[in-house]
């Protein structure tokens, strides 16, 4: 127990530090109405767009948590190949999101140009 204690005011201060920015931005989006297949596209992008705001968010968050656990390592060697691991998985995953909104692009523009 006594490790999850940093981390749980790490997340409520990350949250709230996000917090009005996903509000705004969902506020921003405008309600799908479906009435073609445009109106499927649509609700399928903004859904989309949340998993990849979410996904980025989790993202950053390993990145963090790996920069806390190289700060509080103190040369154990352990904690630091254990921090080194959590920045690896945080850059693998914002590289694996940003191949995915990349596919996106590539479908959508082969399938505009048909």
């Amino acid at each position: 127990m006594k490790k999850l204690g940093y981390i749980i005011p790490l997340v409520i201060l990350s949250l709230l530090a996000i917090a009005p920015g996903i509000n705004a931005q969902i506020e921003a989006t405008p309600a799908p109405i479906i009435q073609d297949v445009g109106g499927v596209i649509g609700i399928l992008n903004f859904v989309l767009k949340l998993v990849y705001t979410i996904f980025f968010i989790a993202a950053v968050f390993f990145i963090l948590i790996a920069g806390f656990g190289y700060l509080t390592a103190s040369g154990d060697p352990a904690k630091v190949k254990k921090a080194t691991n959590r920045l690896i998985y945080g850059i693998v995953g914002v590289a694996v999101g940003l191949l995915a909104t990349g596919v996106k692009a590539l479908v959508a523009n082969f399938l505009s140009n048909k």
